[in-house]
């Protein structure tokens, strides 16, 4: 599942299973999206992709109360691929909720 360009996004209550055969095995994906909401939902990445991942220019994410296995957990930015990245005021609380206020990939 992917948010792209998206705005002003709330999701729930969701059950996503990323097979080991599929083109992408990450749960969701949030790219260049601002306020974006995920929440209360069960991801499963067999093949042990990112659970959520977050890259390029996106920013007022909120992810609480998921679920996430086997994998990788929630992912920030892309490994390699970018020279430049600023992350700003992201918050972990208690290993439940993630808050980035804004995330900016170049």
């Amino acid at each position: 599942m992917a948010f792209t360009s998206c705005k002003r996004v709330v999701v729930s209550n969701l059950q996503v299973l990323a097979p080991a055969f599929s083109p992408n095995t990450d749960g969701i994906h949030i790219r260049a999206t601002k306020g974006i909401e995920v929440k209360d939902s069960l991801i499963r990445t067999v093949s042990g992709d990112d659970c959520i991942s977050i890259v390029r220019n996106s920013s007022w994410i909120r992810i609480r109360d998921i679920s996430c296995g086997p994998g990788h957990g929630i992912s920030i930015g892309s490994l390699g691929k970018s020279k430049a990245w600023d992350m700003r005021r992201c918050k972990m609380y208690m290993l439940k909720e993630l808050i980035c206020i804004t995330l900016i990939m170049e």
